[in-house]
């Protein structure tokens, strides 16, 4: 039986922070790493990384970053084909989740523990395709909905 393959993606500051400790436990193990290109990013050689180009706010660039990553996207779904794909946002991995979807993956998004009160823009795209949604606060379940699943925090 082959082996399923594990796609992590997350934009970098407290998503990636939130997301480390799965990262950790599945190192070595046949997934791989998407995250935005920066300084504090270029230290994680022991995984796969592709870089997107930051969210820019000015006017007119923010679509042709989106354009970029749709492309870089649908680049690594070609090469790695994933089975699964976890996600804790931010707005950056969209993209390549939804894309993910139509390549088959299963979708599994994590809510930003920051969210313990209402939904995130991210979260509420990625709801309705995901297989699995998890939030880290029980107060989360009822703005969500049947799909929502209590996870606990991911640092504790």
């Amino acid at each position: 039986m082959k082996e399923k393959k594990i796609c992590f993606i997350c934009s970098r500051g407290g998503h990636l922070t939130e997301l480390e400790p799965l990262l950790d436990e599945f190192n070595g193990k046949n997934s791989f790493f998407v995250t935005e290109g920066a300084t504090d990013t270029q230290g994680m050689a022991d995984y796969y990384l592709t870089y997107f180009n930051r969210k820019d706010n000015k006017k007119g660039i923010y679509a042709r970053r989106l354009i970029k990553n749709i492309v870089e996207s649908l680049k690594i779904l070609h090469r790695e084909r994933p089975d699964y794909v976890i996600s804790t946002g931010a707005i950056v991995c969209v993209p390549l989740l939804f894309l993910s979807k139509l390549y088959g993956s299963k979708i599994i998004y994590i809510e930003s523990a920051a969210r313990v009160s209402s939904k995130s823009n991210t979260g509420r795209l990625i709801y309705p395709i995901s297989d699995h949604f998890f939030v880290q606060w029980k107060s989360l379940l009822k703005k969500y909905g049947k799909k929502a699943e209590y996870f606990g925090n991911l640092l504790t």
